[in-house]
């Protein structure tokens, strides 16, 4: 490998290993705040989160993957260019700021739950402000500052969180415990950029180069909205239309569900390159590339959705206890949705790489409007149930109208495709059963190792996945 692609592979790996750790802990941390606080209070807390997190859109416009570029593509202008949309960002930081208290204001009835809000929107400027400066650090292709960053910050939101919990303080001290983690992401990132690169991040107005610079940030500013507001508009609605009761409950089964993205997304770090390389290299070479990797995600998203589909009545309580247990239907939905999510990584991957990223931001948004709009429908009727129908409605919209631009793109072997779905699925359903007709009698840790014995030999047995399949893929990326 060139130097260029060595230090690509241990950029990937830090970050990697720093985002499925920072993943894990924030799991196991989510499961005490809703253990320690009940659905109420929960659902409350992940509300003000959740509707903080849309505003944050406004608060970056899609400047930071712009920094990350024009870092890396002109190291002279770095500094200044940081300043500026430090100076830029500044403005924004207010204007969202008023927005998310003045529509807090609009839609919560009551002083408490508001104050939540405030404390959100803190985390949200500081957060904006983070994620300036490490995109800076990004563009210098140094992510190891980075990922020891996003370490130190969860431990030590983690372990000022649970001194919280232990003390049996009010749940609103929790964004006290977020804003010391984001304060530290702020306070290094700092002195990397002093010390390190000797860049001093103070925000400085210069009209001309923020105007370059958002003129250039408007297609990720679209498509960070889009993101934003569609992974979070259903716990907004369901707390708006419903009650926050039911967002605590929905929270529960989101984040279990969701705990496995990390999985699809540190697979696409390395996917994006390899297909970048593939698209003006080999047209049979990036389809069999793209096929391999969508089939081994489908392989491992697969005994996932089935085994907690099956197990969720005894995952939930042993998780977040029995308080929880109406949370089950709604788990079983989006664990579903999850199958598809997977599949969105490869087919988002392949269109970036062959520069039909536009297509993909409108997809995107398409499926924002079909998800808000499902949300609408559903969930007066159906409340959080009808939330998690809506993720799957446009998940599925997003992998078929996906598959469908990808077949103009290259050919795609549509009858393997189908051979290997028949399979994947007798496959699972042996295991489903097994895991249904075992669960009376076996603790759910024998239950989810039987499952996954029984699939690996069904998959093996069926050829599903070889060795050397896996060898192929991995040789493929890392020769490129």
């Amino acid at each position: 490998m060139t130097t260029t692609g060595v230090r690509t592979a241990w950029n990937t790996i830090f970050i990697t290993g720093a985002s499925i750790g920072q993943k894990v802990l924030s799991f196991v941390y989510f499961v005490f705040i809703a253990r320690t606080y009940g659905v109420a209070q929960t659902g409350d807390y992940v509300f003000a989160l959740s509707l903080s997190t849309i505003f944050s859109i406004v608060v970056d416009l899609g400047l930071s993957p712009v920094i990350v570029r024009e870092t890396a593509k002109d190291p002279e202008q770095r500094s200044e260019r940081l300043r500026a949309v430090l100076g830029a960002k500044l403005l924004l930081s207010i204007v969202a700021y008023a927005l998310l208290l003045g529509t807090s204001f609009m839609i919560i009835d009551d002083a408490r739950a508001r104050m939540l809000v405030v404390f959100a929107g803190i985390v949200m400027v500081i957060d904006g402000w983070h994620l300036a400066l490490y995109s800076t650090i990004r563009g210098f292709e140094r992510l190891e500052f980075e990922s020891i960053g996003v370490v130190v910050a969860q431990f030590s939101t983690i372990l000022f969180g649970g001194v919280i919990m232990w003390l049996q303080w009010p749940v609103a001290w929790l964004f006290g415990a977020l804003i010391l983690g984001s304060a530290i992401h702020v306070i290094w990132a700092s002195t990397i950029l002093v010390r390190v690169f000797h860049i001093i991040p103070l925000p400085q107005w210069n009209s001309a180069l923020v105007r370059l610079t958002f003129r250039m940030a408007i297609p990720f500013a679209l498509a960070g909205i889009f993101a934003k507001a569609y992974t979070y508009t259903d716990t907004v609605l369901l707390g708006t239309l419903i009650d926050r009761a039911h967002v605590g409950l929905y929270s529960v089964a989101y984040k279990l569900a969701y705990s496995f993205q990390f999985l699809p997304m540190a697979f696409a770090a390395s996917l994006y390159p390899a297909f970048s390389a593939l698209a003006t290299q080999s047209t049979e070479r990036l389809a069999s590339t793209f096929t391999r990797a969508s089939h081994l995600l489908l392989l491992i998203v697969l005994p996932i959705s089935f085994g907690i589909f099956s197990l969720a009545d005894v995952i939930i309580p042993a998780f977040y206890g029995n308080a929880y247990r109406d949370a089950i239907p709604a788990l079983q939905v989006l664990i579903f949705a999850m199958i598809f999510l997977f599949l969105t990584y490869p087919i988002g991957s392949l269109l970036n790489a062959t520069h039909r990223q536009g297509i993909w931001t409108a997809l995107m948004g398409f499926g924002m409007v079909v998800n808000i709009v499902i949300n609408v429908l559903l969930i007066p009727k159906y409340t959080m149930v009808g939330a998690a129908y809506a993720a799957l409605a446009s998940q599925v919209f997003l992998v078929v109208s996906g598959f469908i631009v990808v077949a103009r793109v290259m050919h795609v072997d549509w009858h393997a495709w189908l051979v290997m779905l028949v399979k994947a699925i007798v496959v699972v359903s042996v295991m489903t059963t097994v895991i249904i007709a075992l669960k009376p009698y076996a603790h759910l840790a024998v239950l989810v190792a039987g499952g996954a014995i029984v699939y690996g030999i069904g998959v093996f047995s069926l050829r599903l996945l070889r060795l050397q399949d896996i060898i192929t893929l991995v040789r493929r990326q890392n020769t490129i």
